[in-house]
């Protein structure tokens, strides 16, 4: 597969976003990424996230991505218990309910992908023996 093409999957990829395999579809490509990425021993990531050292938990670098980024959805739950309110109308009324803030693992994932395509990494070819011939493709400026 040439970059090119790995490029297009990329960006192809990344409008699936509202398909509902999506979510764990980028987090496995996330995770094939940071496999990759610490398998060549390309740490690039750890100063680009802030991290302490190079990590193989994907789930801690998402995390670290949404709060170095701030990406956090927030979320409402109930703040009672079903036997302190009598009627669905006083709920609506009263609007006993607390805000929470998550961590948005899609977006930090979309964001880890886009770095990738955007190449903040640094030149990435997936196949070893594509790498010599792939020198010819990548010009830093």
């Amino acid at each position: 597969m040439s970059v090119k093409s790995l490029r297009i999957c990329f960006n192809s990829f990344l409008k699936l976003n509202s398909c509902s395999f999506g979510f764990k579809l980028l987090e496995v490509l996330v995770d094939y990424l940071l496999f990759w990425l610490n398998r060549r021993q390309r740490t690039e990531y750890v100063s680009l996230f802030d991290l302490p050292g190079p990590t193989t938990d994907v789930n801690e670098l998402l995390i670290s991505v949404c709060f170095k980024n701030k990406f956090f959805m927030t979320l409402s739950k109930p703040s009672w218990l079903p036997n302190e309110i009598e009627t669905s109308n006083e709920l609506f009324k009263s609007n006993i309910t607390q805000k929470m803030a998550i961590p948005d693992i899609k977006r930090a994932a979309f964001h880890i992908l886009s770095l990738f395509n955007k190449r903040y990494f640094g030149p990435v070819t997936f196949l070893p023996e594509d790498e010599k011939l792939a020198d010819n493709f990548f010009h830093l400026a």
